[in-house]
């Protein structure tokens, strides 16, 4: 596989957070960083990838990033009420701790669930997401079984402020603010932000409101040193957000999440670039009403090196160490354990044969829980003749149990890591960047899957064979944008025959965009088959979105939304055996925007 740069070029791509000029920024727009720790083009990536990018994030009015997510077909996202509320993304049937979330490369997965709160992450900080639907825990640790989305922040070219302010359905308000400048060898910037929504009653049958309260920043400094370029960056989220308990008592509680990171770039010749991030992250939930509460922070340094050598291979390999500590109290259940310190070596190795690529990746960890672990990938390209292209693809990810499930509330200290083995086969057709077609076929056997017993009591009891097809479509045009995505699959439990809760077996969404000149409307829709949950079956939905945006000129802009457009009544997950989570109703919600460079 070819990279598009050298390696002393690639190092603006590379550090994914600096600021792009316009030629850079429409070329990396049509590349993926995350797939590969490299830069490399989105239709020569072996495995499947896609991408959201800043208009489709913008046009989304978005409360929280799983309004993004959810129109991706092989991404089931269930959200327990309004925005804020708990959210679980199950990537191609695999568990909901199986999707390895990243902030500009940092992991923000905390240590209790294993899930990451993509709840508490506003759209409006976001300029893109690229997701990768295929094992990785050889490039970057645990979790990354059923894939990675990483969420790349927005950041300013040379000065500029930008202001802005939401209304809409269910009494929600949003303002935030955002500036950058230079000066010297620093560019900096940062973005402020307040969301404010009454919700509504987040469990059919009852009557009282749920909102979510939300104070978020994102803040940049970057330095360009002649040969060293660094920066730092941060993420941090608070506020509260309210539910009903198992008795439908009205609760709430109070969050901090925060992600501060570190990176320094180098090229030590021009064909060796290195970088080290050091990061820490902290992930605290705090009930109001009792006394629980669930704290992690972690500590994490990463080395990577990217070496060229000769024509044909590209080299990623690096060194990594992370360290956690989690502090909870869940029904009387005390905790307070350092999770064992993970340490590991990784390789890849990019190779370009002309029609042939290959990805040959390999990682060795050392966990002192449970000992060392070989985690790998295979992955080949073949071009039959353009526009033609058949791919597939091998791997093998682990993930460890948390300090959680260890030792918290029905946990268990003498847990198997879960390990899982995929197989992937495909076929790529591109026309230029007009018409882009694939179709994967996948293969997921997961052993040693964590689930409670009947007790309520964590065990290795279950083992999961995921079967599924998925394909897409899109084509671009000077005025018209078209993408249709669809899955069928089979995510089984073989230890009970059963499908897994909360999956689709299959879906289907598009979005459509007409362009009038500066202006633009587009339809998003998403088909969801039936799914079950305890309780029974919930049937299958259709969820259609409208949105438009007029420019008023180069300073002004307004956003609008129509939510749930037909008003249409689904479920997404059961409260209790009969008793549904309740969805939003049909509600409009507009944005303006003043930008001043």
């Amino acid at each position: 596989m070819k990279p598009l740069v050298s390696t002393s070029g690639a190092a603006l791509l590379i550090l994914n957070t600096l600021n792009f000029s316009s030629a850079v920024a429409e070329s990396r727009d049509n590349m993926i960083i995350t797939a590969n720790r490299v830069p490399t083009a989105i239709n020569r990536v072996i495995v499947p990838v896609s991408v959201i990018d800043i208009e489709d994030i913008e046009r989304s009015l978005a409360l929280d990033l799983s309004d993004i997510l959810r129109f991706q077909a092989d991404i089931d996202v269930v959200r327990t009420g309004a925005a804020g509320s708990q959210t679980s993304i199950f990537t191609r049937g695999t568990e909901s701790n199986h999707t390895l979330v990243l902030i500009d490369g940092v992991r923000i997965n905390n240590g209790s669930t294993g899930g990451a709160p993509v709840n508490f992450i506003s759209p409006n900080f976001i300029r893109r997401v690229e997701i990768v639907k295929a094992p990785r825990t050889t490039l970057y640790g645990e979790d990354a079984i059923g894939g990675v989305i990483n969420i790349l922040t927005k950041r300013t070219e040379g000065t500029e402020f930008t202001v802005f302010a939401g209304a809409g359905a269910d009494s929600t308000t949003k303002i935030g603010v955002a500036g950058g400048t230079e000066a010297g060898a620093f560019t900096m910037g940062a973005q402020v932000q307040y969301t404010d929504t009454d919700g509504f009653p987040s469990v059919v049958g009852a009557t009282q409101d749920r909102g979510y309260h939300n104070t978020s920043i994102v803040a940049n400094v970057l330095g360009d040193f002649g040969p060293w370029m660094g920066e730092v960056r941060l993420w941090h989220s608070e506020g509260t957000n309210e539910y009903f308990d198992f008795f439908l008592n009205p609760v709430d509680q109070d969050y901090t999440n925060t992600a501060l990171a570190f990176s320094a770039l180098t090229d030590f010749s021009a064909n060796w670039n290195s970088r080290v991030d050091v990061s820490f992250v902290k992930d605290d939930l705090e009930q109001n009403q009792s006394s629980d509460f669930v704290k992690t922070d972690r500590w994490t340094v990463d080395w990577q090196n990217i070496y060229t050598l000769g024509e044909r291979n590209v080299l990623v390999g690096g060194l990594y160490f992370s360290s956690e500590d989690v502090d909870s109290s869940s029904f009387g259940t005390l905790l307070d354990a350092d999770t064992a310190a993970v340490a590991a070596v990784y390789l890849e190795d990019n190779i370009d044969l002309g029609r042939h690529d290959v990805v040959l990746a390999g990682r060795l960890s050392d966990n002192d829980a449970y000992g060392s672990d070989f985690t790998w990938n295979v992955e080949y390209g073949f071009e039959i003749s353009a526009p033609w292209r058949l791919t597939a693809s091998a791997g093998r990810a682990v993930r460890a149990p948390t300090a959680f499930d260890r030792f918290g509330f029905g946990g268990d200290p003498d847990l198997k890591e879960e390990e899982a083995i995929t197989f992937q086969a495909g076929v790529q057709w591109t026309v230029a960047t007009d018409h882009l077609f694939s179709l994967n076929a996948y293969h997921s056997d997961i052993d040693n899957l964590i689930s409670f017993n009947a007790m309520s009591m964590l065990e290795n009891i279950a083992e999961t064979e995921i079967k599924g097809i998925e394909g897409t479509y899109s084509f671009s045009a000077v005025d018209w944008f078209l993408r249709i995505s669809g899955m069928v699959q089979d995510p089984e439990n073989k230890t009970t025959g059963k499908t897994l809760d909360r999956r689709a077996e299959e879906s289907v969404s598009a979005t459509l965009t007409r362009k009038f000149g500066v202006h633009s409307a587009s339809i998003d829709f998403l088909a969801v088959g039936s799914r079950q949950d305890f309780g029974g079956e919930m049937a299958g939905y259709g969820l259609t979105n409208l949105t438009g945006q007029f420019v008023f000129n180069d300073n002004w802009n307004i956003n609008a939304r129509i939510e749930n457009l037909f008003d249409k009544n689904y479920v997404l997950a059961n409260f209790d055996v009969g008793v549904p989570y309740a969805i939003p109703d049909r509600g409009l919600y507009v944005e303006v925007r003043y930008k001043m460079n």
